[in-house]
């Protein structure tokens, strides 16, 4: 015999019968506009934060088949960034076959797979790529090994093979970490998506684009990129423009945070300073520096 309760207290549609009780709907909290934990009737598991009803915000979305996505939601949809991880599956791959436990990190739209991710395989390959709706969206797939980064060899025109992504410039070597400032971080070069890195790194994409005041977009020039979270103050006092710089930039140099430096100088943001002008490191001064034309 099968009967039917309502809980009114925690709003859980409870199915009984003689042997098992199902119990699905909000468990616990806030699932209307909150935070709370929501069941479904095919054993599926959410706990995060909800908008309208509906999953938005950060949650964690466990499946009854032992999948489980972590991330951003909207609208009841994974959408923003996030992990999935899956208990089996099959990739293929330029004609070789890889077969799951595997996880994917990276953007979610719409509930699909959008934009910059990276797949881990059980053999501990790694292929970063963009996605359009759960599907490669390009062919130049990168592809990482025992976490060690490394490209295609793809022939140039001179025959000769492309190696380690590893560069050396101006004495600068690319990719290794390092310290500066006092704090670890490495150098990357104009145009690096930081996905990839933090992937490398073990380090959360949005946490590492905060720590370094940057936004989701390729890099506007070669700089110093931090794995900790940049002082408030300077081990310096003050700290001259150079040509080329502006805020960000001098930010990355000192490893001072980008909102620091805008309280000590009385600037804004998107405020820039000449060049030849003192930048305050430690503490406010009295009026703003010249701001560039």
């Amino acid at each position: 015999m099968t009967r039917f309760t309502l809980d009114m207290t925690s709003q859980a549609l409870k199915v009984v019968n003689d042997s098992t009780q199902i119990t699905y709907g909000c468990m616990k909290g806030d699932c209307k506009n909150g935070f709370g934990t929501e069941t479904y009737k095919n054993g599926d598991l959410y706990i995060g934060n909800f908008k309208n009803g509906k999953r938005h915000g950060e949650g964690t979305y466990t499946y009854s088949g032992g999948n489980k996505y972590v991330g951003i939601f909207k609208d009841g949809m994974k959408h923003g960034y996030g992990s999935k991880t899956y208990n089996k599956g099959v990739w293929k791959i330029n004609g070789r076959l890889y077969i799951g436990p595997w996880k994917f990190i990276g953007t979610w739209a719409n509930d699909k797979k959008n934009g910059h991710g990276v797949i881990y395989s059980k053999d501990k390959y790694l292929f970063a790529d963009n996605f359009l709706n759960n599907k490669f969206n390009r062919s130049d797939i990168l592809y990482f090994k025992d976490f060690k980064i490394t490209k295609k060899n793809n022939p140039t025109k001179t025959g000769k093979k492309t190696n380690s992504t590893r560069e050396i410039k101006n004495n600068i070597v690319f990719g290794r970490i390092r310290k500066r400032n006092g704090l670890s971080g490495f150098w990357a070069r104009k145009g690096d998506d930081l996905l990839r890195s933090a992937i490398k790194n073990n380090i959360r994409h949005s946490k590492l684009l905060s720590y370094n005041d940057l936004t989701d977009e390729p890099l506007y020039d070669d700089m110093f990129i931090y794995l900790e979270k940049k002082h408030r103050r300077g081990t310096f006092p003050y700290y001259k423009v150079k040509k080329g710089e502006n805020l960000h930039s001098i930010s990355q140099t000192t490893g001072v945070q980008l909102e620091s430096l805008i309280i000590y100088n009385k600037l804004y943001y998107q405020a820039e300073p000449a060049v030849g002008k003192i930048i305050y490191l430690q503490k406010r001064r009295k009026y703003a520096p010249k701001l560039a034309k």
